[in-house]
C-alpha cells in the first residue's frame, strides 16, 4: 500500500523500534511483547498536505500535533479477563487524511495485539471523488460512510472551506449472503451478510491467516456459524441480532 505524502512510520516499544517508509500490505508481524514492556508508540512523518488525525469514541476528529517533524500517538493497551494483552480502540491507531476539492482519501495505520503478538497494519477507509457542479462552491460526493458521520463532514468543510453535500452511494449490487460487508483492522471487527441478516464478527472468531494475523477483507466469501447477539450492559447497545463465530475465509 502506498500513501502519498507519508514519509515514514515508526513503531516503538520498550527498547525496540521499527521504521518503514510505507506501511505494509496490508500488515506486518512485528514480534512478541518484549521484556520490560512499556506502552508502544506510533509515529508518522508527513508532507504538509497530509494530516494526522485522532478520532475519539464519539467519532469526533481532531488534528494530532506535530512535534520534531512527526505526529506521535501513544497506543492504549489493556488486559482482558483471561489476562491477554489487547490494544484499545480508538487509541490504537492514527488516521491520515488527504483532502482537496477534487478528492478525499483516508487511511488508518494501527498497532494491533493479537494473542501476545503485535502487528503493524494499514487500511484505506475513504476514497471519495468530489464534484463541483455549480459556481456556488458546494462540493458533491457519494459516500454512505460520510453521510452517517456528520462530525467528519463538518471537519472537512472547515478544512476545505467549502460546503459538502453528501449523498448515499449507489451500490450496483448488494452484498450476497456469505460475504463480508466490511472489516476494520483497528476496531478488530466487521459485518458479514447472512441469510438471516447482518452479523457482527470479532477478530477472535476468525481463523488465522499467514503470520498468525486474524482479519477479513470486504467482499470476500466466508464460511461461518451465527448465534444470537449477546447485549452487553451499558448505553452502547446494538440493533444487530446475530454474531458470527468460527469464521473462515474461503
Amino acid at each position: 500500500m502506498h500513501i502519498p505524502g507519508l514519509l515514514a512510520i515508526q513503531a516503538a516499544m520498550a527498547d525496540k523500534s521499527w521504521t518503514f517508509e510505507q506501511p505494509p500490505r496490508p500488515y506486518k508481524k512485528i514480534g512478541e511483547i518484549p521484556q520490560g514492556f512499556l506502552k508502544p508508540t506510533l509515529e508518522v512523518k508527513l508532507e504538509p498536505h497530509l494530516l494526522a488525525l485522532h478520532v475519539d469514541g464519539e467519532k469526533n476528529p481532531t488534528k494530532i500535533r506535530v512535534e520534531n517533524g512527526g505526529s506521535r500517538v501513544h497506543i492504549g493497551v489493556w488486559r482482558n479477563k483471561e489476562g491477554r494483552l489487547l490494544t484499545t480502540y480508538p487509541q490504537n491507531h492514527v488516521r491520515l487524511l488527504a483532502a482537496t476539492t477534487k478528492h478525499i482519501a483516508m487511511w488508518e495505520v494501527a498497532i494491533i495485539f493479537q494473542h501476545e503478538e503485535f502487528f503493524l497494519t494499514a487500511q484505506q477507509t475513504l476514497n471519495i471523488p468530489l464534484d463541483q457542479q455549480d459556481a456556488g462552491g458546494v462540493l458533491y460526493a457519494e459516500s454512505t460512510r460520510l453521510q452517517t458521520w456528520p462530525q467528519m463532514v463538518e471537519f472537512l468543510e472547515e478544512d476545505l472551506d467549502h460546503k459538502l453535500l453528501i449523498m448515499p452511494k449507489k451500490e450496483d449490487e448488494g452484498i450476497r449472503p456469505g460475504h463480508v460487508i466490511w472489516y476494520n483492522f483497528a476496531q478488530g471487527m466487521g459485518l458479514i451478510q447472512t441469510r438471516k441478516g447482518e452479523a457482527r464478527v470479532h477478530w477472535s472468531q476468525i481463523a488465522q491467516r499467514d503470520q498468525g494475523f486474524r482479519y477479513l477483507v470486504a467482499g470476500e466469501p466466508v464460511i461461518y456459524q451465527i448465534i444470537p447477539m449477546t447485549q452487553k450492559p451499558g448505553p452502547q447497545r446494538t440493533t444487530l441480532r446475530w454474531q458470527a463465530v468460527n469464521v473462515r475465509p474461503l
